[in-house]
């Protein structure tokens, strides 16, 4: 502001901020943990526009400000001002992938109905820009499993596990880029456990595919291996969606026993296992005070 307004009263061009001390204002208070980071990020930004045109390295800097808070109708709102300022001619606003990324990122933290769907269009319209020619708007594994965790968070373990079947399809059609990992397939299985169905038979439908999915990670090498955070989802599902104690114990303990074996039991398994069972029950399975399993697994 001061640089601003001394050019203002001086008219010395020497004076005049740039578009490089604006982006480094912006980025440092996009990078701030201050409550009011992101209102002062867009104060920043709309000042600088009195004296330059924002580029993409300005928007961006903003909408990540905007996704470190989940306000993903907001970077989707600056997306839309940045792609209408790239078709009026300031080609240095033009969207990147990280732009793309970074928007859908903030879609998927937020809880608003639609912001999923809004994170699949955008993930859709990456892949047209890329088949018309656009080769650095390609999704990559990270646009895929963050759309997997929007739909998550809105409780549609279908739509999740759709657009997982989509990469893994992509993969066999010999994509290599889009070979599946571990964060893809853990998203999905806990979109399963986040899913609130209402009846029996929709639990089950769910947590079939919870446990598929967890199969065919663990079946195909080349994907990855599960770790401690998969492990966890899946029992999380098995919490939640299993109405049968007997039965939610016993695919508990199948689960915990395989993490046990790969190494791969950690305190948020240990405590996820105990929500599902009786204590006597979990006692049985880790033994008393946990002295069955190692200190150092993670």
């Amino acid at each position: 502001d001061r640089l601003l307004n001394l050019y203002k009263e001086t008219g010395d061009k020497d004076f005049k901020p740039t578009a490089s001390s604006g982006n480094a204002v912006i980025s440092a208070f996009a990078k701030s943990e201050r409550p009011d980071s992101v209102e002062r990020a867009r104060a920043v930004f709309e000042k600088m526009k009195e004296f330059c045109e924002p580029d993409s390295y300005s928007y961006n800097s903003v909408i990540n400000a905007f996704a470190k808070k989940g306000e993903g109708l907001m970077a989707k709102t600056l997306l839309k001002e940045m792609e209408d300022a790239c078709n009026s001619g300031n080609a240095a606003a033009c969207p990147d992938l990280t732009t793309y990324n970074t928007v859908i990122f903030a879609l998927s933290k937020s809880t608003r109905e639609g912001s999923a769907q809004d994170a699949e269009a955008l993930l859709n319209k990456l892949k047209t820009l890329y088949e018309q020619g656009r080769t650095g708007m390609k999704p990559t594994t990270e646009t895929y499993t963050t759309v997997i965790t929007a739909w998550g968070r809105l409780r549609h373990a279908e739509k999740a596990n759709e657009i997982l079947r989509s990469a893994v399809d992509s993969f066999k059609a010999g994509d290599e880029s889009l070979k599946p990992d571990v964060k893809m397939y853990t998203a999905a299985i806990y979109a399963c456990a986040r899913s609130k169905m209402k009846y029996t038979e929709q639990k089950r439908n769910v947590l079939k595919i919870a446990i598929q999915l967890f199969e065919e990670l663990k079946n195909t090498p080349e994907y990855d291996n599960p770790n401690n955070v998969t492990y966890r989802a899946l029992m999380k599902a098995c919490n939640e969606l299993s109405v049968d104690p007997a039965e939610r114990s016993r695919l508990l303990k199948a689960i915990f026993q395989q993490a046990a074996q790969d190494g791969m039991v950690s305190k948020l398994v240990l405590a996820t296992l105990k929500e599902g069972v009786k204590p006597d029950e979990f006692r049985s399975i880790v033994g008393e005070n946990g002295r069955m399993y190692p200190r150092n697994w993670s």
